[in-house]
């Protein structure tokens, strides 16, 4: 029996981000928790890091460059 991936979440100036990991990388989604907020071209995407916390960075980064453009 195949456990399930590990799966995280976060909140980050008004936006959802739920990581999953998948094999060696992680599998991120990025989505507004408010209507006002801008929707992210690439809401989901793959890292190329096995570190839970380069990964955040990069889904923080995303919604940062949302918010300034």
């Amino acid at each position: 029996m195949r456990s399930q991936p590990p799966q995280r979440e976060a909140e980050y100036r008004g936006y959802k981000i739920k990581m999953e990991r998948r094999d060696l990388c992680w599998s991120v989604r990025v989505s507004p928790t408010r209507p006002d907020l801008p929707i992210i071209a690439r809401y989901s995407f793959r890292t190329i890091t096995q570190s839970e916390r380069a990964a955040i960075a990069q889904a923080k980064q995303r919604v940062d460059r949302a918010l300034s453009g």
